[in-house]
């Protein structure tokens, strides 16, 4: 897992959200959160970073 996809569900776990609460509150794709968590993916554009902020 990516630093960011390890702080992004940090983050989501503290605030008790679900991968999908997040994707419904942040605007960002549910598969795109799956994908940061699990390490698919190692970053993100900045915009998705700051609409995951």
């Amino acid at each position: 897992m990516s630093s960011a996809g390890k702080h992004v569900k940090e983050v989501r776990k503290r605030r008790g959200l679900t991968q999908h609460g997040l994707a419904e509150a942040s605007g960002v794709s549910l598969s795109i959160i799956r994908k940061l968590e699990q390490g698919e993916r190692e970053t993100a554009r900045l915009e998705t970073l700051r609409k995951l902020a």
